[in-house]
């Protein structure tokens, strides 16, 4: 397939995602404001961005890299850490390296580390429409897919915080995405690989997108080792002798065992540190990092037990569509009339959140089902996000922050609408984009609004942040 970023145009391959990185930085640094301070009480946008500051101020090699809050004396006098070494260090490290120049100066500190997360922002916008240019082989179909997914509530509102596990882990698995998107055009593997190591040393979503695309590559690589089998030969053994060697040769899986062993090699060095940080004197499975993945997997009942009512699938599942359904649309029509209202947004008609999810997800997957060679690429970024909820719902319920990861939804579905339209109106398409913009554009600024009155309302004394 001819890819877009090969045609002739006044924009090349590279000047158009560029174009879009600074026009999405713009947007979001022109419609915010007080990026030196904290002014989102709600949502634990203040609370994540302050401890995320501190794990990546304390990052140092004195001590060995170690990622905690604080010291402080025990009763003995000693000192001990309050620790949090559960997600990988390269993006702390990353936040180090901007806060570095700024000595004791927390405010420009904080300021630079939000011009961090906006610019990865806008770098995750700009990797997502060279993804799906390549993808879709137009411009205006990637523009209007890209600036309409990135003009939704949660990811409008979550982009200045400043954390691994959100912003930053966005651009790692879009920057995988493009990856992917590479390999299948142009079988290219060792730039997937890169790309993979590079991201999960930013964050652990980066699996929620590997794994659909690994699995449906083996399976669809399995089923071409036995379609030119004779029926008179098809047997079960000389099936599974044909599945075993398409395994043995598949690149799909040497991704997944790399990917694999590299995250582990990252986890295994986080827990080496907060053992060694205990003297060496606590079990391995006591470690505060270890009961954590334990608890957040589901492995640990006596966590299941504990948030029991709280993880039943009769309301993660609703909750879910919610977010689902607040993800398919731009914030311009979700905003709330006095924009106070963080946990449920509204939008003035009312909107039925959880069956614009169910529609949205549902269009998306048989969508899927007809996408023709674009189906992997598009099928495992749509799939991430309902991946990565399912099999860490134990995680995902209490976080409102991971609704962002549900991105790959619009970004599939809006691309495959437009692909059925340019069949019928290929003129419609730059109007349609151009009117993308406007949204993006509004959505943004109506974000900004918010924020200003967040930060000048007068809250009761006693409100706690």
């Amino acid at each position: 397939m001819a890819t877009c970023g090969r045609q002739a145009g006044p924009l090349s391959a590279y000047q158009a995602p560029l174009l879009l990185l600074l026009l999405v930085f713009a947007a979001l640094y022109l419609a915010g404001d007080g990026w030196g301070g904290f002014y989102r009480y709600d949502g634990g946008h203040d609370r994540y961005s302050a401890e995320n500051m501190a794990l990546a101020d304390n990052l140092s090699p004195s001590h060995n890299f170690l990622m905690f809050f604080r010291q402080y004396p025990e009763a003995d006098g000693a000192l001990a850490y309050a620790l949090y070494n559960r997600l990988p260090v390269g993006g702390f490290a990353l936040i180090k390296l901007v806060i570095l120049p700024f000595g004791d100066d927390l405010s420009a500190k904080l300021y630079a580390a939000r011009m961090l997360m906006l610019l990865m922002f806008a770098g995750a916008a700009a990797l997502a429409y060279a993804s799906l240019r390549r993808i879709t082989a137009s411009r205006s179909i990637a523009l209007t897919a890209t600036l309409l997914a990135f003009s939704s509530y949660y990811v409008l509102y979550f982009s200045d915080m400043v954390a691994n596990d959100l912003t930053m882990d966005l651009f790692a698995v879009l920057l995988v995405f493009h990856g992917i998107t590479v390999y299948e055009e142009e079988g290219r593997f060792g730039q997937l690989l890169a790309k993979s190591c590079v991201a999960l040393l930013i964050g652990w979503h980066v699996y929620a997108l590997l794994l659909p695309f690994i699995v449906i590559g083996l399976g669809r690589e399995i089923i071409r080792a036995n379609s030119g089998q004779r029926p008179l030969y098809h047997s079960l053994a000389s099936c599974i002798r044909n599945a075993a060697a398409a395994l043995l040769r598949s690149r799909y899986l040497r991704l997944g065992l790399a990917a694999f062993l590299f995250g582990a090699a990252l986890l295994s060095f986080n827990f080496a540190n907060e053992y060694a940080a205990f003297g060496g004197e606590t079990p391995l499975m006591e470690l505060p990092s270890v009961r954590s993945m334990l608890g957040r997997t589901g492995v640990t009942e006596e966590y299941r037990e504990f948030h029991t009512e709280f993880l039943a699938w009769q309301k993660f599942l609703p909750r879910q569509l919610d977010r689902i359904g607040l993800m398919s649309l731009p914030y311009a029509l979700t905003i709330n009339s006095d924009g106070l209202h963080y946990t449920n947004p509204t939008g003035p008609w009312g909107l039925p959140y959880g069956s614009i999810g169910i529609g949205a997800t549902g269009a998306c997957l048989v969508g899927l089902l007809f996408a023709g060679h674009r189906r992997l690429p598009l099928a495992a970024m749509a799939l991430s996000g309902l991946a990565w909820g399912l099999l860490l719902h134990n995680n995902v319920a209490f976080h409102s922050l991971e609704s962002v990861f549900y991105i790959g939804i619009p970004l599939a579905l809006v691309s495959l609408i437009l692909l059925i339209l340019r069949r019928r109106g290929r003129f419609l398409l730059p109007v349609i984009s151009a009117a993308a913009l406007a949204v993006f554009v509004l959505s943004s600024y109506q974000m900004g609004r918010i924020n200003a009155q967040i930060r000048d309302a007068e809250f009761p004394a006693n409100e706690t942040l």
